[in-house]
């Protein structure tokens, strides 16, 4: 959410693919930009959305839908290294 939100997108998918350890989850902000991506004109005609219409494309947006609610980070990420 902010001023570049499709360039964050565009910069954590590149993040997960080059490494394995980047996790994301599924936001309100992301529901209500998902929703207008997808069509919900009472979403779409807000100024906010605007980012979507233009900076998304069909796999930023797909890769959205898909973003789980919740993680479970593994344990070994966790550890402090000593």
């Amino acid at each position: 959410k902010g001023p570049q939100s499709a360039e964050v997108i565009k910069f954590v998918r590149r993040q997960q693919q080059k490494y394995h350890n980047v996790f994301t989850v599924r936001g309100n902000h992301d529901d209500r930009a998902l929703a207008a991506a997808l069509g919900d004109e009472e979403c779409a005609r807000k100024s906010r959305y605007d980012w979507v219409k233009k900076g998304l494309s069909d796999e930023d947006i797909e890769w959205m839908a898909e973003l789980p609610y919740t993680i479970t980070i593994p344990s070994r990420l966790l550890k402090q290294p000593q």
